[in-house]
């Protein structure tokens, strides 16, 4: 993103990184996460590693 000098990157997760899949939608950022499922433990991880390097200088 540097050699290009882009600041923002867009990233689409999933429903799947919220706690339960009892719980419906819609969902705030604020919600509990934890998944149930691989895909969205690739998510939530995904997630983990965008913020580390949002904060990362």
């Amino acid at each position: 993103m540097q050699k290009y000098d882009k600041k923002n990157i867009v990233f689409s997760s999933s429903a799947t990184v919220y706690d339960s899949p009892k719980l419906l939608p819609p969902f705030s950022e604020n919600d509990r996460v934890g998944t149930y499922n691989p895909y969205g433990t690739t998510k939530l991880i995904m997630e983990y590693m965008l913020k580390d390097l949002a904060t990362f200088k």
